[in-house]
């Protein structure tokens, strides 16, 4: 298997001496890191506070692997740190959205945690940089100035309308369809 990733469960570290096992944590250099996140009302069992989860998050810079089994969908632990519903991939540092924007195009985490245009945009730019030839044998058009632009034209192309006009949610929707069930042919997201 190459390149697996092993993420290790907060659920068994010594939570009363949390601190402790968060310096193992990083003297270990471990990237990833399971929360169980259990509510006591989705499952009878109850996990973590979120006092407990601000704590913890706040103090270790890794990818938290989050498995929620919990009736609210989204936790607000801090300003910084949000827990979305499962799949899910909580991010440290949720400023870069590069990571969280990959694997919501893979499908690894709702679509809604980032906006259609923001996605879609995002994934037309990573087009034009690495894979220019796969978005114009596709669509038989090119980039245009701006992705709005470039998706205007997609819209046209395709004949995408809505109420006489261009319909331009609809070509953001299928250029992230397409990539997902492989009519833009071949596409790494790794860099």
């Amino acid at each position: 298997m190459k390149n697996a990733i092993v993420s290790i469960s907060i659920l068994g570290a010594n939570q009363d001496n949390i601190d402790h096992e968060i310096d193992h944590i990083k003297g270990a250099h471990i990237k990833w890191v399971h929360f169980d996140v259990m509510d006591g009302c989705f499952v009878k069992n109850k996990s973590f506070d979120k006092p407990f989860l601000k704590s913890v998050c706040e103090k270790i810079d890794v990818i938290k692997d989050v498995h929620i089994m919990i009736n609210d969908p989204l936790i607000h632990v801090s300003d910084k740190v949000f827990i979305f519903d499962a799949p899910g991939i909580l991010e440290p540092n949720y400023e870069n959205k590069n990571v969280i924007a990959k694997l919501a195009l893979l499908g690894s985490v709702k679509q809604e945690i980032l906006p259609l245009i923001a996605l879609s945009d995002y994934f037309l730019e990573f087009l034009q940089e690495k894979y220019p030839d796969n978005f114009k044998e596709r669509y038989h058009i090119s980039f245009q100035e701006t992705c709005e632009d470039t998706f205007l034209a997609l819209a046209k192309a395709r004949q995408f309308y809505l109420n006489g006009q261009e319909d331009i949610q609809r070509a953001r929707i299928t250029l992230l369809k397409e990539f997902r069930d492989g009519t833009l042919g071949r596409i790494s997201l790794d860099e």
